[in-house]
């Protein structure tokens, strides 16, 4: 199970046997939202990943699901909405 730690700056990786946290992951500033990249069986290319957007930095975070490790952040996103 992943958990977005917002106050933390974290994904939190729990182990839903145990209810045990098992991973930490540092990522960006407020982390508000999560998803999650698993190839289907067959796939050329088996990368398992996760996307995470950062509120605060405006950024995103990708993670390496084998290893719980940021492998990149995607920086500079432009969240404002336009208005009218």
């Amino acid at each position: 199970l992943y958990v977005v730690c917002s106050g933390e700056g974290r994904i939190d990786v729990i182990n839903t046997e145990t209810l045990q946290i098992i991973h930490q992951i540092q990522v960006g500033q407020q982390p508000y939202f999560l998803t999650l990249y698993d190839p289907p069986a067959g796939a050329t290319i088996q990368r398992r990943r996760a996307y995470v957007a950062n509120f605060l930095d405006s950024s995103i975070s990708i993670i390496n699901l084998d290893t719980h490790r940021v492998i990149g952040q995607v920086q500079g996103l432009d969240t404002r909405l336009p208005l009218p």
